[in-house]
């Protein structure tokens, strides 16, 4: 790389950089204050812990409205971000893809790949998995645990294993997971 950089450096010749990028005039001196604020603004913003902050679209309920209102590619994503959660071994999102494989909806039927994705559930000890890999064909839903919650709100950042369970129960409830807010209601 350093023959590449020579040479590049070399290729402005005698006039300054700013005169090279044309950014002298009143005009470039204009783009150079844009640059400078925008530069201050994400600054600060990273600064103050603000550009990784949750988005309605971190919300695993927000991607479940989304299916049943039947937008584009919601399914998709929706399938994806529990596929990822599955291999985060989040015994929820397992149970919830063999639910998927089991009713053909979002997913072609599938009973073998439904039985693989709830022993997978059973084997985080997530309850409902173990029941439906013994009756597949009525699969049983069931809110996420608080341990599965360590992954699901984490907003980007690290397992929240350390969060204690009420404040992991509060930021559930602003994902929109409502069984959270009711539990977070109960423990008050």
């Amino acid at each position: 790389m350093v023959p590449a950089i020579d040479r590049a450096v070399a290729g402005l010749g005698d006039q300054p950089l700013l005169a090279r990028l044309g950014l002298v005039g009143p005009l470039g001196r204009m783009n150079l204050a844009h640059m400078g604020a925008w530069i201050l603004f994400f600054g600060v913003m990273t600064g103050l812990a603000r550009t990784d902050g949750m988005h309605r679209g971190d919300a695993l309920p927000f991607w479940q409205q989304a299916c049943a209102e039947a937008r584009t590619g919601a399914c998709e994503r929706l399938l994806m971000i529990e596929g990822a959660y599955c291999g985060d071994n989040v015994g929820w999102a397992c149970n919830e893809l063999g639910r998927h494989s089991v009713d053909g909806r979002l997913v072609p039927a599938d009973t073998d790949r439904a039985l693989a994705y709830f022993s997978r559930a059973c084997e985080t000890r997530f309850q409902p998995g173990c029941v439906n890999l013994v009756t597949p064909s009525a699969p049983v839903a069931a809110n996420p645990r608080a341990l599965d919650l360590r992954l699901l709100v984490r907003e980007g950042g690290p397992n929240l294993l350390d969060m204690p369970e009420p404040e992991r129960f509060a930021r559930a409830c602003r994902h929109g997971w409502s069984f959270a807010c009711e539990k977070r209601s109960a423990s008050r």
